[in-house]
């Protein structure tokens, strides 16, 4: 009789200990799923960041005439770089700003780099509009 009950208990131990392996590698894969939804959205959110800057860099742009008064802007947590500007198309009348944009952390090191390139319109009195963005890969 004694065995019995040992094999018994034996028994009620592998039982647990196999229903503690289940649930523990569940518990595993659901963390693992968030951990990719977080960093999922931490790339989305600098993403955004990156073409917010951009946008705000041909404000910048347009409201300089094509030309900002400085290379080097700060943004928000992002550095905007503006290089040379290429000339007016004579047939389109678009004038295209390639502009580096670089997310930077807390610390002031650099997380994600995009190379971007601005287009504006001239309109009819000469103001400059936005035709669009272009991001280089």
């Amino acid at each position: 009789m004694r065995t019995d009950r040992n094999r018994r208990r034996g028994a009620l131990i592998y039982g647990m200990a196999a229903m503690i392996l289940v649930f523990s590698t569940l518990c595993a894969l659901v963390l693992l799923r968030s951990l990719e939804s977080y960093r999922g959205a931490a790339d989305l959110e600098q993403r955004l960041a990156l073409r917010a800057a951009a946008e705000g860099a041909a404000v910048l742009a347009m409201k300089s005439g094509g030309s900002p008064t400085s290379a080097t802007l700060e943004l928000g947590a992002c550095r905007v770089v503006f290089a040379e500007s290429v000339a007016d198309a004579p047939t389109t009348g678009t004038l295209t700003l390639p502009v580096t944009i670089t997310r930077l952390a807390p610390n002031g090191a650099e997380i994600r780099r995009q190379e971007v390139r601005l287009h504006l319109a001239r309109g009819s009195e000469g103001a400059l509009t936005y035709a669009g963005m272009e991001v280089q890969p």
